[in-house]
């Protein structure tokens, strides 16, 4: 009989918690699921301002709000001169950093409205602090809007950022636009 009370209230439990998570939003699960994997690096993003992981944090919502604003200058004082970026699964094709500002151009000529609904940080490593080297794996949602008429183009993705320290500031070297990871439940990405 406990056997069964145990495997009942097992099942019920399972339902509870698969019906909360159902009435998040996407956003809130994302940020649920990272502070509960990297407690510390939450912790060092809000309440630690001077950390690295915070300076890095910084620079790369930088990125999206400049981009949100439209405002070349800011978004691109975040890459170093050297920066390149690599869009989805052609590694073949790298932008240097006056392509990277031609890209953001013509992005902002072609939507009227750029919004960031959420960023989440999965994972920042200060891996090589002599070399200062910081690498982020960051998730997002955006919309665009093309016009007032138009229906937006909502983006969930991921992206990697290698970031160096570059006379105390951190600046993006690298980014891997629409990252997708190896996972066991889909094989055949990464």
């Amino acid at each position: 009989m406990e056997v069964l009370l145990g495997i009942a209230a097992s099942i019920i439990a399972t339902l509870i918690i698969a019906y909360i998570i159902s009435i998040l939003s996407l956003s809130l699960q994302k940020r649920i699921y990272a502070l509960i994997k990297r407690p510390n690096l939450y912790f060092k993003i809000k309440f630690n301002k001077k950390s690295d992981e915070a300076k890095v944090a910084l620079v790369i919502n930088k990125i999206f709000k400049s981009w949100n604003d439209k405002k070349e200058k800011e978004y691109l004082s975040c890459w170093s001169d050297r920066a390149i970026k690599v869009v989805s699964d052609d590694i073949d094709k790298k932008y240097t950093k006056i392509e990277i500002q031609g890209k953001f151009n013509v992005s902002c000529a072609k939507y009227k409205s750029i919004t960031t609904e959420f960023i989440v940080f999965n994972e920042i490593k200060v891996n090589y602090p002599d070399q200062d080297i910081a690498i982020a794996d960051i998730s997002y949602r955006f919309f665009l809007i093309t016009d007032d008429n138009s229906l937006p183009v909502v983006e969930d993705a991921n992206e990697l950022y290698v970031l160096e320290k570059n006379n105390g500031e951190w600046l993006v070297k690298a980014n891997h636009d629409h990252f997708k990871y190896f996972s066991p439940r889909n094989p055949h990405l990464g």
